[in-house]
């Protein structure tokens, strides 16, 4: 049995355009694989973006949804930042309240890490106080497991 001589094998004209053709193959294919690679989980980024901004879609139309009564639109007895800071208190967002400022427009809150759940019970709560949102905000926040919202809107009092 001989042993082959890479020095000589790579002298050969022949062999030389074999090897060359099969490594540029071979960093085709290479590349294929880390496209492939990096087009799914961009994919992936894509589906979740797209599952939470359905999520945020699905809170707000369960919001508009909820029956609305000339009951539930009652003159605020105080001003609109008290009625939203008892708000605040009573549904224990204090901690997550960001900024709570009044100015002419109305009141400016701002939350943050706020689950679904807690932004639809703090909505029904600023209409019950006779408020009515003007503005609003909310971005779905990253995070490893449940869903928690960024929000800002101005609420003024209920015409």
């Amino acid at each position: 049995m001989t042993m082959i001589n890479t020095r000589e094998a790579f002298d050969d004209r022949d062999f030389r355009n074999v090897f060359i053709t099969c490594a540029c193959a071979l960093a085709v294919w290479g590349m294929v694989f880390a496209f492939a690679a990096a087009s799914s989980s961009l994919n992936r980024r894509v589906a979740d973006e797209i599952s939470s901004s359905d999520e945020v879609l699905d809170y707000a139309m369960r919001y508009r949804a909820l029956p609305r009564t000339d009951a539930n639109r009652r003159a605020a007895p105080e001003e609109p930042l008290g009625v939203v800071s008892r708000i605040v208190d009573v549904l224990k967002l204090r901690d997550r309240t960001q900024r709570l400022q009044s100015s002419s427009s109305g009141v400016f809150i701002q939350l943050e890490r706020v689950f679904g759940g807690e932004l639809l019970d703090f909505l029904v709560s600023l209409e019950n106080g006779g408020l009515d949102v003007r503005a609003a905000e909310i971005r779905a926040l990253p995070s490893s497991g449940t869903r928690l919202l960024s929000v800002s809107l101005t609420a003024e009092p209920a015409r």
